[in-house]
């Protein structure tokens, strides 16, 4: 329901009063209230980039590198995977400005030593970014990072990294297999 209110708040509002309570959310014990938080994360990504001056729009990104993307633990960090997920889905930022802010913190978790982050990661780099007109172009700089990443990952030493960083993007949907790992990881 703060997925509605957005529309009702001024950025200032979102960022000092909602934005803590997104990110407590995105952190919660319940896997069904993380999952619709993500979405609420992304839906404030987007308002508050729109909003001029941008200022809240990279601070919140910011925020979201430094306490999920960071994070030691590593349910944090598949949580701002998940965050990235749906910021890719949704185009709640430009593809541009996602490569600049959030994907070079996004490719840096192919090096995580728990492999559910890898494997969301996998995901979230095959069914998601590669569905991405932007990250599929020659002219796109960002796409040899992207390639390289998945070529890693293609070399993981668990085999369900591997099998996620191969499979065809259109092979399976990540909002199913996103909300099974979801529930089933923590």
């Amino acid at each position: 329901q703060l997925i509605l209110l957005l529309d009702l708040y001024s950025p200032r509002d979102i960022y000092d009063y909602l934005r803590p309570i997104a990110l407590n959310l995105c952190a919660d014990k319940v896997s069904s209230v993380r999952w619709i938080s993500y979405k609420l994360v992304g839906e404030m990504v987007r308002k508050l980039h729109r909003a001029a001056p941008p200022t809240f729009g990279v601070d919140l990104i910011r925020e979201l590198v430094e306490s999920f993307g960071r994070c030691p633990r590593w349910s944090g960090r598949q949580a701002f995977v998940f965050v990235c997920q749906t910021v890719i889905e949704d185009e709640c930022l430009p593809m541009d400005q996602f490569a600049v802010h959030l994907m070079p913190h996004l490719l840096t978790l192919a090096n995580d030593r728990v492999p559910n982050v890898r494997v969301l990661l996998a995901k979230t780099l095959r069914q998601t970014l590669l569905e991405k007109e932007y990250f599929l172009t020659s002219a796109s700089c960002h796409q040899e990072a992207v390639e390289q990443t998945i070529m890693a990952l293609q070399m993981d030493r668990d085999s369900d990294v591997k099998y996620f960083a191969s499979i065809h993007p259109a092979s399976t949907k990540i909002s199913e297999d996103a909300m099974s790992t979801a529930s089933s990881t923590y």
